[in-house]
């Protein structure tokens, strides 16, 4: 399933599931978090235009790296 998704940013894949940071379409961006089926289990978005589109970003940079952690540690979401 695409889920809507334009183009991927980042992405890793462990063996306990797979997490992508992600443009969705126009100026959304997410950051979805899947695991070893393929099944989604967290995302997280943020509408990145205008002024504020650096700190929307590097806000959801923090969101991958939060929600990365979690998966390698093989933590529930």
């Amino acid at each position: 399933m695409d889920y809507g998704i334009r183009k991927v940013l980042k992405e890793k894949e462990l063996s306990s599931g797979k997490i992508q940071m992600c443009r969705m379409g126009g100026s959304i961006y997410a950051v979805l978090v899947f695991n070893k089926r393929g099944a989604l289990i967290d995302s997280v978005c943020n509408v990145c235009d205008g002024k504020s589109s650096k700190a929307m970003l590097l806000e959801l940079n923090k969101e991958y790296r939060i929600r990365l952690d979690k998966l390698m540690k093989g933590e529930d979401f």
